[in-house]
């Protein structure tokens, strides 16, 4: 589907995973012109919707396991819970049951597991950039990956 869309997906407001398109607009006269464009674009290859999976004119959409909003981004409570239910690791069988390998289980690994999982919980995990504002980026790289992250500090944070 990315080249049916290709010229869209460089304007920036469509996101496109496997099957599922996300719109975004800074209004609703906008959203709707972008959303009969796209609409117009799945015509011509005769490609079609499923209505039960569509979602107009909403402030909020889970999206990939997000939760999107007007400047926010937040983890989808399914997501939350599944961190959250994990099983309690609380013994070296435990972690090794979890991590499928063999692991010395200390004091400060269960506090960091603890600490993870009240992060974990805060809300909200991403919000929009602040373009006034410095960003900083992070990046590392081996022989086999590489990745990287902009950053930005939260205000009084």
């Amino acid at each position: 589907m990315d080249g049916i869309f290709a010229d869209l997906l460089l304007e920036g407001w469509l996101v496109i995973y496997i099957n599922d398109i996300l719109i975004f607009s800074t209004d609703p006269i906008e959203h709707q012109q972008r959303t009969k464009t796209v609409l117009q674009h799945l015509k011509k290859p005769d490609l079609f919707l499923k209505p039960e999976k569509c979602f107009f004119d909403v402030s909020e959409v889970k999206f990939l396991g997000f939760i999107l909003q007007l400047g926010h981004i937040g983890m989808a409570e399914d997501k939350v819970a599944a961190v959250l239910n994990w099983p309690k690791i609380d013994s070296v069988k435990a972690l090794q049951w979890f991590l499928e390998s063999k692991w010395s289980w200390t004091d400060d690994h269960k506090e960091a597991v603890n600490q993870f999982e009240e992060y974990f919980m805060k809300q909200p995990l991403l919000v929009q950039p602040d373009v006034t504002k410095p960003f900083r980026i992070e990046s590392n790289a081996s022989l086999k990956a590489s990745g990287g992250i902009l950053s930005q500090k939260k205000s009084g944070g």
